[in-house]
């Protein structure tokens, strides 16, 4: 057996490598190496202005929008471009892909490439776009706007091809006026454009004058707006009016400098929206659907909408646009790109040439979605023999029993024989439609095999992580080989598992190299090959150890362990409906209120009567966390009671821990542990005054005051510093767990914007409690006289009478029965209330930046994404921690109850796993993938924060108890 150094190592590595299992199965990037390109054409512009609104939502741009604190109906805040809609252009909605992030967008945008989920990260650093794009295509690019955004096309590009500007990072302060961002884009643009007036024989003026150029606006105002203000705020909607207002000038300036040519294509769109709580990343509708308007030339102008068939959805109904919709895909921008200049169709693009928008007649439009449609038909050839040279046994995808060929000869056929495009175009869209469809058959071609190599590690990890806790702590490994012959079966077993370990992974080792797949696939057939070993070596004395456990663990064994399954399984999938209902979690802490009547009813009553109501009225507080918006806006009376409650917990667990004693005052480092505790209260105290003075800042719009951000970082750093100078003076139990409580008050108070201070308080509270109402349905009192071992109980408060002591274990450490069950499960279910309970949905991209600002003004998402996620991981920090005094208390090995939870928590991630979707809307696949993300990251977590609290409990003490 492994040691319990190594179950923690393996849990990590183990969970840390199968979080991208996903990533490896369900969303393979779909890029094709080797296809060809498409030929060039005259296009019908010489040159196309490209603008993202960065962060722009599709209801803000086309609808009537009411500013905060006025009165009406509202007004249009983008009245040129519904102008432009209604007389000069075609418009509709571009429905983007999850991530919902700014590197994505563009890629989908001007590569017609949909990048995997991880890609996400790489927009926080100068990755290039390594694939080919309209940009490689064109002739020239001049763009201007973000740092984050340009550098990775430009270094993607050959040397020359593209002329970029951007500003300083610090100009993205979300602090200032956010239109001074797409003021430097517009500002940029007319300097070039008078430079090359200046000098007509100069090399900017004649490259200016080439045909397929592009001009790309990128506008980052709206994005940064939206993550500061909240995307119907003041800002936001100023922001878009400024975007509205600037837009004729950037035509006028383009048409004067070509002479009002009429050879000019404009494009306005988006790469993501934002949700009301000023984040984006999800698959929320706010974040999926973005304008998309085009005029110019070869661009069809507006069709009345037909009053008999409206083609308006009630989304859209409310925007009073009388012309017809045509909705697209966000890659689907990029064909029309470069059909517009005559370009070479991107080789990696799967976007749909809209013909909706081409003004043009239907046998044009036939010849330029099959040119787009002979593109994929290269992706599509490529793909599949790439799949089929790796195939030890391969079958094709069927396109209804046709080739490809046939398929497209019998378009043509339409087309040119039958003189009928429009029945060709149909013909061209079910081709293509089941083009992108093969190619998604042929990503997913093993599916069905990496998924069982998944799911048994996931099962093979339970089983491990199951028989690790029988043999350590329900029937000790020596125990069990007493008897010789046993011990020799054993060792029999045990190396025909291993042979015929040894055999299954070399077999899967080959399988994965012969399919040419990643190194890292060979984790996901070592791990199950590992576990399931060490599970079937060991599962006779397994089976014989949880029989043992269920015989004796109380007088009704099969009962209680009936019931306690019922309860695991009914609270394990309760949490999996949580992650889609938070109030599913309000309900069973309602239910965890009433517990302790229910399992001893009497007893529990007469003994810890008033324990038992502040154990309920606790419970009724953290269900109603559960119940609040999850959309949270600042507030600083909240803030300020919170802090104040904090500091008010830390008085009482000070008074408490310090009471006038004489065994107490003699202890080393009590005069030590005294000044550690106010200092930290001192502390909070500042960090509370500053957080005031920046949230006043900042909301009048003055800025972050830098004594603020220096005080704030350094609150921040020296309540991580200064607990660990005097955490280990005192081996109380209570002291170490009153300093962990308080080393998180400052930050909290920092990065709080409404009430997750108070619920920290009650999840502290509620922590506390659970522990003592665990103790005291731990130990029963018994009479003197009992031919038990008698030792005094942690009672130092006197509250068991003098003929009454509590039976403790007879040895040092006790082993685990059946009720422990019920303590990890509990564990395991306030682990997930540590992070719903602060109204965050379950996606990442619900947590607000709003906090952040008092400590990082300015864009730095790695820094921010840091501080959001310690923000997280404190309640699990504090569970943990709580845990390790229940094992503390009752006298259990350390690991013990953490073991079973090691069983129990990966049920979540393997339903995750099963419900991730890949077709559907963009809320249900963006949702599949943060529940799963979320419920494996707490499981390794879980194992990286339990390692921390054994730290932090290092030779802590029962008070009574001599310190080490």
């Amino acid at each position: 057996m492994l040691t319990k150094a190594h179950l923690l190592v393996i849990g990590i590595l183990f969970h840390f490598a199968f979080i991208f299992t996903i990533f490896d199965i369900y969303f393979v990037s779909p890029l094709v190496h080797g296809t060809e390109a498409t030929e060039e054409e005259d296009g019908i512009a010489r040159r196309l202005v490209l603008m993202v609104g960065d962060g722009l939502r599709a209801d803000v741009c086309y609808g009537k929008m009411k500013y905060p604190g006025t009165e009406g109906d509202g007004k249009y805040l983008a009245p040129w471009l519904r102008h432009k809609i209604k007389h000069e252009g075609t418009f509709g909605i571009s429905h983007t892909h999850v991530p919902t992030e700014s590197r994505p967008g563009h890629v989908a945008l001007i590569a017609g490439f949909y990048e995997d989920v991880s890609a996400v990260t790489k927009g926080w650093k100068a990755n290039p776009v390594e694939y080919d794009s309209t940009f490689n295509r064109s002739r020239h690019v001049w763009t201007w706007g973000s740092p984050d955004i340009l550098p990775m096309f430009v270094q993607g590009s050959p040397t020359g091809k593209i002329s970029a500007e951007w500003y300083d990072r610090q100009l993205q302060d979300f602090t200032q006026d956010t239109r001074v961002l797409d003021t430097y884009v517009f500002d940029k643009l007319e300097k070039t454009l008078q430079e090359a007036k200046e000098d007509p024989t100069g090399e900017l003026n004649q490259l200016l004058h080439q045909d397929k150029i592009i001009f790309f606006l990128h506008l980052l105002g709206l994005d940064t707006a939206g993550h500061a203000s909240r995307p119907h705020s003041l800002e936001y909607y100023r922001n878009m009016e400024y975007v509205d207002e600037n837009l004729p000038r950037v035509e006028a300036m383009i048409n004067e400098f070509y002479g009002n040519d009429g050879k000019t294509a404009w494009i306005f769109t988006a790469d993501h929206g934002i949700s009301d709580w000023g984040a984006h990343g999800d698959g929320h509708p706010d974040n999926t659907r973005t304008p998309i308007i085009a005029w110019g030339a070869g661009i069809a102008g507006p069709t009345p909408e037909d009053g008999g068939r409206p083609t308006h959805d009630e989304y859209i109904r409310e925007w009073e646009l009388p012309v017809k919709q045509n909705d697209m895909e966000q890659a689907d921008v990029t064909p029309l790109m470069a059909h517009l200049l005559g370009l070479s169709i991107p080789v990696n693009s799967v976007g749909k040439l809209p013909v909706d928008y081409l003004e043009a007649e239907p046998l044009v439009k036939y010849k330029a979605l099959r040119k787009n449609v002979r593109q994929m038909i290269h992706q599509y050839v490529v793909k599949d023999a790439e799949t089929r040279a790796r195939q030890l046994r391969y079958r094709a995808y069927s396109f209804d029993g046709r080739s490809v060929d046939e398929r497209l000869q019998d378009a043509d056929a339409f087309a040119f024989d039958n003189n009928d495009p429009k029945r060709g175009l149909e013909e061209l869209d079910r081709l293509f439609d089941h083009l992108k469809k093969s190619l998604q058959y042929l990503q997913t071609y093993n599916w069905l095999f990496l998924r069982t190599l998944v799911t048994m590690g996931f099962v093979g990890w339970m089983g491990y992580a199951a028989t690790f806790v029988v043999h350590n702590f329900v029937t000790p490994y020596t125990m069990m080989h007493d008897n010789s012959q046993l011990a020799n079966r054993e060792a029999s077993a045990a190396r025909f598992c291993l042979y015929m370990s040894v055999i299954i992974y070399v077999g899967l080792a080959v399988i994965l190299a012969y399919q040419k797949t990643p190194l890292r696939y060979q984790l996901y057939a070592f791990f199950p090959v590992l576990f399931w070993n060490i599970t079937l070596t060991n599962i006779r004395y397994t089976a014989h150890g949880i029989r043992k456990w269920i015989d004796t663990s109380s007088s009704r064994p099969i009962v209680e362990a009936i019931g306690l399954l019922v309860m695991c399984v009914a609270l394990l999938e309760t949490m999996v409906y949580g992650y889609f209902n938070r109030q599913a979690f309000s309900l069973c802490t309602l239910l965890l209120g009433v517990w302790p009547y229910v399992h001893r009813p009497r007893e529990f009553h007469q003994k810890h009567r008033i324990m038992g109501f502040v154990w309920l009225g606790l419970c009724i507080i953290m269900a109603g966390f559960t119940l609040l918006d999850p959309i949270k806006k600042e507030n600083l009376l909240l803030i300020n009671v919170s802090g104040l409650a904090m500091l008010g917990v830390g008085v009482y667990g000070y008074c408490q821990i310090f009471r006038s004693s004489v065994a107490l005052e003699r202890r080393r480092g009590t005069r030590r542990g005294r000044v550690g505790i106010i200092f930290q209260m001192l502390i909070q105290v500042v960090a509370l005054l500053s957080t005031n003075m920046a949230v006043l800042s900042l909301r009048n719009k003055l800025g972050l005051p830098w004594v603020c951000q220096v005080v704030n970082w350094v609150c921040v750093i020296g309540s991580l510093v200064l607990p660990a100078l005097h955490m280990s003076v005192l081996s109380d139990y209570r002291y170490r767990v009153t300093v962990l409580f308080l080393a998180f008050c400052p930050i909290l108070t920092i990065l709080c914007i409404s009430y997750e201070g108070l619920f920290y308080v009650a999840y502290q509270a509620l922590l506390y409690t659970w522990q003592e109402v665990e103790v005291g349905l731990y130990y029963k009192p018994l009479r003197r006289g009992s031919d038990q071992l008698e030792l005094r109980r942690d009672d130092p408060e006197g509250a068991l009478s003098r003929e009454e002591v509590v039976v403790l274990p007879t040895s040092k450490e006790s082993l685990l029965r059946l009720r422990d069950l019920r303590v990890a499960l509990l564990f395991l279910y306030f682990f997930q209330i540590g992070f719903f309970g602060t109204g965050n949905v379950a996606s990442i991209s619900a947590f607000s930046l709003d906090s952040v600002y008092r400590l990082i003004p300015v864009f730095y998402p790695f820094a921010m994404t840091a501080l959001l996620f310690f923000k997280l991981v404190i309640p699990f920090i504090v569970t943990s921690v709580y845990l390790g005094v229940i094992n503390l208390r009752t006298k259990l090995p350390k690991l013990a109850l953490f073991s079973m939870v090691l069983v129990m928590s990966d049920v979540l991630t393997l339903n995750f796993f099963y419900l991730i979707v890949t077709e559907g809307s963009w809320l249900e696949i963006g949702m599949s993938i943060s529940h799963f993300f979320i419920a494996s990251l707490l499981c390794a977590i879980m194992v990286i924060v339990e390692y921390g609290s054994m730290l932090l409990l290092w030779g802590a003490t029962l008070p009574y108890q001599k310190t080490s």
